[in-house]
């Protein structure tokens, strides 16, 4: 059974109102701030991933695959986001896989999570 609100915690995120560059543009500026969002470092891809992994595991999956550049803000995102459900994946990158030494940035958060990489 799915737990929304530990798997999928769909929680706001702020919305901030920027006046000053309003009035000079003469529209009126908001940002959404995804970047804030706390699953998987923030961003719109934790968001996407939320809707894909909780309608994968309503189907009755527990693994994914998916693909993107080593440093790819989506790869990293879908690889926290297996690991804090104890599903499998593997993540296929676009370029050669780097040795264990070199694993940087998302990458290296992706090797930490426990992803199959390739």
């Amino acid at each position: 059974m799915i737990n929304e609100n530990h798997h999928y915690p769909f929680v706001p995120t702020s919305i901030s109102y920027y006046p000053r560059i309003s009035e000079i543009m003469k529209v009126k500026l908001c940002v959404k701030h995804d970047d804030l969002f706390q699953k998987a470092g923030g961003g719109n891809k934790a968001r996407k991933l939320q809707y894909i992994l909780k309608k994968a595991e309503k189907e009755g999956h527990d693994a994914i695959v998916t693909a993107g550049g080593g440093q790819s803000n989506h790869v990293r995102a879908a690889a926290i986001m297996c690991a804090h459900l104890g599903w499998k994946s593997l993540m296929i990158i676009h370029s050669e896989k780097p040795s264990n030494s070199v694993y940087t940035g998302n990458l290296k958060l992706v090797n930490l999570s426990g992803s199959d990489i390739r």
